[in-house]
């Protein structure tokens, strides 16, 4: 299709512990899963070795949302773990769904200015101890 719609911010529904954030500006995260090349004798490397799974992930999120958040967590930001649901859906197009298991928040940001129409905004930066689901299927 020329000049259809396609995947945006309007498409994108994320769901956390305390049900669909609305108070959300963005959301990152990403996972990795290193080879590390095996040297022997000349210089070419002759196979490798896995390294260890890693996934993380960060949010920016309005003050009420992030207390919404916090609460849900009983009280604590750094209290358990929670999953995060992320749809993209366009109608025609699809729905793709990654899921972030056991999420465990590892640090809140925030700041406050003049002239800010978004004060106490709260960027949360997380693990996740599973492997993300990419639209389905697990990444390891």
């Amino acid at each position: 299709m020329i000049n259809g719609r396609y995947y945006d911010w309007e498409s994108v529904t994320i769901t956390g512990p305390s049900g669909e954030v609305i108070g959300i500006t963005d959301i990152n995260y990403s996972d990795e899963k290193g080879a590390e090349p095996r040297y022997g004798k000349g210089g070419v490397p002759y196979g490798y070795g896995n390294k260890n799974y890693k996934a993380s992930g960060n949010m920016t999120l309005s003050l009420d949302e992030a207390e919404r958040l916090r609460l849900s967590l009983i009280g604590s930001f750094y209290n358990g773990t929670f999953n995060i649901v992320v749809n993209y859906d366009v109608p025609g197009k699809g729905l793709v769904t990654d899921v972030l298991r056991d999420c465990k928040i590892t640090k809140v940001d925030t700041s406050a200015a003049q002239d800010d129409d978004n004060a106490g905004a709260r960027k949360i930066d997380f693990n996740i101890f599973s492997p993300i689901e990419w639209n389905g299927t697990a990444a390891v």
